[in-house]
Parts: structure tokens; C-alpha cells; sequence
């Protein structure tokens, strides 16, 4: 076989050096605090509606963005799925969870502001492929009438459905009997007005109750009772329910959502009749519309992560029982309705964010450096005389080296280990051949069917970056004249 032209050493790191899937830019931290790697997904689209869960199931979660289409992104390369394009425009918050409970992720969002305006997609899965985007089923759940605000879902009245909660003007609860009947309800117990709304356990009984803005409403045997948290705030919140104190007792936290004020949570040793102990996170917020919890870094305490829609992207790092507080700005462009998950699966939760409709980009914020890489098995292999040859790589890092390994292979054969950027997944020789041909290194399989090939990582490659390897062996025992291995994806996290 020919050598090829990009086979020496020197080649195979001017090739990876020159391959860039997409910039991103390590954010700038203090001591104690965490380095995030910022990552366009989209420059081009945003919208209100943003969602995360793994959508095609292959354990690795994925995001969802809804404005004049609805979108997924799968991770890690972003490739985009179109679920739908919104009748008039979805709008203004949507939820992800499993409304038909067959093991999958659904969505749940509203699309304009009359009619049946609350909806859910059906997951294609686990009998289709999320990546096919006209699979994804739209059902209506139900008129909200206007445009409905906040989407919530939960298990409100325990019979193991998902239910939802809607809010615009009136507050409704969505009862599903089956994935395609859901019971509406007015909450008459909620206020006709304001933004702002969670879903969780306020008083300990076991029962989900629904926090909205500066008030919670509990669910008792008899209905809804409407209890106050805190008094002074705008009608329109941003409103979250967690335990900050890991405490056993869940927590209210505020922020105005469209006005200038303070980022606030609020504890009561009896919730039902206060007294609610108000402390502060940040005295000086605008327009912080919607917030999350996680333990960004990994010390066991919940911190709070803001966006301001015009403003400030902010991990507020809580130093002890949330009484203290450290600040850290992530960014500086605004976003609205973030998410919070563990993008690449190496246990920290990252952020996603965008702005609202018409103000791109949907972005991340990766948590941490991860420089140990990782390498995924995509499989495809094909057998030959000796069955199927494996293929496996090592955990890498950026500067140092990855070492490929190649096992059950005709030995002394002639083979080639097939480099791409894309996978184009095209039938050869009765097999598939999964990487696209960006750089082919000629190889000898040895004389025990094993053989590697190390490569030069480059420093400084760009956060997301995958490369992916197939080896391909001349083998008469094969159906057509050639094995393969599985292929591998590397990827740098």
C-alpha cells in the first residue's frame, strides 16, 4: 500500500492542528472558584424555551431550544435536529420528562397564544430515533389562553402520571389520565397575576405543593391553601425551590425578574405558618428571569447559578449553610431561562444558556477542565477470518499522546487506520465505514493480530473536538476482501 502523504508524525499533528469544530474560550477564574470553557452552540438562533435530557439515549445529555423552531443539539457536536416549526412561536418556558412513561424523554411547551396552546412532543424513542426529527409526535394537552409563561411538571396528584402546570393570567393545572387526555384545572387558590413558578415538597408531607411569586400554595386533602413566603416583591419572580441547607426542609428563592432588587432565599422551620427568614445572595440584581441550583463545585453545598437578560452570567458559590456567599461572572451577555446539566458526563453540571428569541447565541459554559478526554466506542465492526477485530484508544490529554490498539486482526495483513472529523457512516465491502477519510495512516497488522499506533495530541486543541478511527484490514476471509474494526470517537474535554 502507498504510503499516504499525511502518514509521518509531523503530518498527523499539522492535521489535527488545523481541524477546529467550533471555538471556545477558557473563562477566567479565582482561586476556589471553577474554570468554565465558553462554547457557541448556535450563533445563529435562540429562543425563549430551552430544555436538557438525552434525547437519543446514548447516556450523554443533550439541548432542546424552542422559538420559531423547536430544536435538539446533540451533544457533543451540536448536530441539530428540527422537531417542529411553531405555528405562531414557542414561547416562554418548556419542561423535559417522561409524559407517556415509556422510559424516554418528552417535551413539554406552549406554540402561540390561543387555541391549544400547551403541548407535548412524543420522544420517537424507545422504538424510533430522536434523530429523526419528523418522528417527534405533537399532542396537545390543553388551552391555556395568552401566552403561556411558565411550564411546570410533576407527579401533582400521585397516580404516577407527569402532570403539568401552566401559568398566564390564571394558573392551571394539567391532570393526565393517559398521554393523550389531560384534565384542566384552574388553580383559583394562585393569583391572577405575575410570573414565576416551582414545583416541590414545601411542607414535608409528601405531596407536591407550587411556589409562585413570594407565596406558596399547599396541597392538602381538600384542595389548594395559599400561604405568604415574603412581602415587597414584584408580581413578576423568578422563583426556585431547594433544600440550601441540606436540612431535609425545602427553601424558596426569589429574584425579580424583569426589575432591579436582591437574589433572595427564604427558610421556615414551619412552612405553613412562617415565620419565613429571609437571606440575601446578591443585593444588586436586574431581570433575572429564571435560576437554578447545583453543587457546581463539588464541595457537597448547593450554589445558585443567575442569568441577568441584560446583564451578568453568575455562579454564586455558597460558602456554608447559604449565609455566605462568593461571587464569580461567567459571562456577560445575558441569557434567559438557562439549564443546568452534566453535558459530557463527567459528573460536574455545566450551564446552557440563550437569550430570549432573536438575541443568538445559544451557548455553554463547561464546568472545569476535563484534560483526561475520553474515548467512546461507536461500534461497526466487521468480521473476517478471525472474527471481528477491536479497537481501543486511550485517555488522552491536549500535548500529550493517544495510543490506538488494534486486536483480532489477520496478522501480517495490510491495513490502514482511517482518521476523520465527520462520520458519513457509508456501506463498504459489506460493512460500514464511519469516519470520513481526513487522514489514512498504512499500517502491517503483526504477527499476533495486534498492532497500535500512537498519536501526537496537540496543545491548545479546541474544547468539543472529536476525531474519529476505523481501522480497515485486507483479510480474504472476509465477505468482500476486508474487515473492520468498531470505530472510535475521541473527544477533548
Amino acid at each position: 500500500m502507498k504510503p499516504h502523504p499525511m502518514s509521518s508524525p509531523r503530518g498527523v499533528r499539522a492535521a489535527l492542528a488545523a481541524a477546529t469544530l467550533g471555538a471556545a474560550v477558557l473563562v477566567g477564574h479565582a482561586p476556589g472558584q471553577v474554570a468554565f470553557q465558553h462554547e457557541i452552540i448556535d450563533a445563529q438562533q435562540s429562543g425563549d424555551c430551552k430544555g436538557i435530557g438525552d434525547f437519543d439515549g446514548d447516556g450523554l445529555v443533550d439541548v432542546v431550544q424552542g422559538g420559531a423552531q423547536l430544536v435538539l443539539y446533540i451533544w457533543p457536536t451540536w448536530s441539530q435536529v428540527l422537531v417542529d416549526v411553531a405555528h405562531q412561536e414557542f414561547t416562554t418556558d418548556m419542561a423535559v420528562g417522561d409524559v407517556d412513561g415509556d422510559g424516554d424523554v418528552d417535551l413539554v411547551i406552549p406554540d402561540g397564544n390561543s387555541g391549544e396552546n400547551l403541548l407535548w412532543y412524543e420522544n420517537p424513542r424507545p422504538g424510533g430515533s430522536a434523530l429523526d426529527g419528523s418522528a417527534w409526535v405533537r399532542h396537545a394537552i390543553g388551552a391555556q389562553g395568552g401566552w403561556v409563561h411558565d411550564v411546570v411538571t410533576g407527579d401533582l396528584d400521585g397516580d404516577g402520571r407527569l402532570d403539568v402546570v401552566g401559568r398566564k393570567g390564571t394558573t392551571a393545572i394539567y391532570s393526565q389520565h393517559t398521554p393523550g387526555v389531560f384534565t384542566h384545572t384552574v388553580l383559583t387558590a394562585a393569583s391572577t397575576q405575575g410570573e414565576g413558578t416551582d414545583v416541590g415538597d414545601i411542607d414535608g408531607d409528601g405531596d407536591l405543593d407550587l411556589a409562585f411569586n413570594a407565596y406558596w400554595v399547599e396541597q392538602t386533602s381538600t384542595g389548594w391553601a395559599k400561604h405568604a413566603v415574603a412581602s415587597g416583591w414584584p408580581t413578576q419572580v423568578g422563583v426556585t425551590l431547594a433544600d440550601l441547607q441540606l436540612d431535609g426542609r425545602t427553601d424558596v428563592l426569589l429574584s425579580p425578574a424583569e426589575a432591579v432588587g436582591q437574589l433572595a432565599w427564604y427558610e421556615a422551620a414551619d412552612p405553613v405558618h412562617g415565620p419565613w427568614t429571609e437571606h440575601v445572595i446578591d443585593g444588586n440584581v436586574t431581570g433575572i428571569h429564571t435560576f437554578k441550583t447545583a453543587d457546581i463545585d463539588l464541595d457537597g453545598r448547593l450554589d445558585v447559578v443567575t442569568a441577568e437578560m441584560f446583564g451578568d452570567v453568575v455562579v454564586h458559590y455558597n460558602q456554608g449553610d447559604g449565609l455566605a456567599w462568593t461571587h464569580q461572572l461567567v459571562g456577560t451577555g445575558g441569557s434567559h431561562n438557562l439549564r443546568l446539566g452534566d453535558l459530557a458526563g463527567d459528573g460536574d453540571t455545566d450551564i446552557v444558556g440563550a437569550n430570549f428569541i432573536g438575541n443568538a447565541p445559544l451557548e455553554t459554559w463547561e464546568n472545569g477542565v476535563d484534560p483526561s478526554g475520553r474515548a467512546v466506542d461507536l461500534g461497526h465492526a466487521l468480521a473476517g477470518s478471525l472474527g471481528s477485530p477491536s479497537l481501543t484508544a486511550t485517555s488522552f490529554q491536549p500535548g500529550d499522546e493517544v495510543a490506538y490498539t488494534v486486536a483480532g486482526a489477520l496478522p501480517n495483513a495490510p491495513a490502514v487506520f482511517v482518521f476523520g472529523l465527520q462520520k458519513i457512516d457509508v456501506p463498504f465491502h459489506g460493512g460500514l465505514f464511519v469516519p470520513d477519510t481526513t487522514l489514512l495512516v498504512p499500517q502491517v497488522v503483526g504477527s499476533h493480530g495486534a498492532f497500535g499506533l500512537t498519536l501526537g495530541w496537540p496543545a491548545g486543541m479546541p474544547f468539543g473536538f472529536t476525531l474519529t478511527a476505523q481501522v480497515w484490514v485486507k483479510d480474504a476471509g472476509a465477505p468482500l476482501g476486508f474487515s473492520s474494526t468498531n470505530a472510535v470517537d475521541c473527544t477533548v474535554f
